[in-house]
């Protein structure tokens, strides 16, 4: 009995969570919209230029927008991990950590062939960040089971 009401309790901390993540990255568009109206203001000023450096205005402009796309990816693997059964953890958590093997495999790929390329392995890096991510989530949702 207590066991089920347990289960229930969580389920609903999930529910409400998963509801939060969803308004949140519901909001994320707009804001993402907002930083490169911003981009365009500054772009479209009769002083604004790149030499050889962008201004810091300009840098930290797209620094805002690959932080909030950092953001909606968090959300959204917190969204799918929340949603999985308490059952399918287990499995949850195996295909977190394949996705972190693949991802550090092929950061090293990259740097091996192509030492230079910063923009790819951001993307690379990204991929090991939200999978470490997802395997954390997936423990904490099993300590709290336990």
């Amino acid at each position: 009995m207590e066991s089920s009401t347990n289960a229930i309790l969580r389920k609903r901390v999930r529910d409400h969570r998963i509801a939060k993540c969803r308004a949140e990255l519901e909001m994320c568009p707009q804001q993402l919209l907002d930083v490169f109206g911003k981009i365009g203001l500054l772009e479209g000023c009769p002083t604004f230029r790149i030499n050889h450096e962008p201004p810091d205005e300009y840098r930290a402009l797209f620094r805002e927008c690959a932080e909030l796309a950092s953001k909606a990816d968090d959300l959204r693997d917190e969204i799918e991990i929340l949603s999985t059964d308490e059952e399918a953890l287990g499995a949850a958590r195996q295909k977190a950590l394949e996705q972190l093997e693949v991802a550090e495999a092929g950061l090293e790929l990259l740097r091996a062939r192509f030492p230079w390329s910063d923009f790819e392995e951001a993307e690379f890096l990204s991929n090991i960040r939200r999978a470490i991510n997802k395997v954390k989530m997936v423990d904490a949702m099993l300590a709290s089971i336990k």
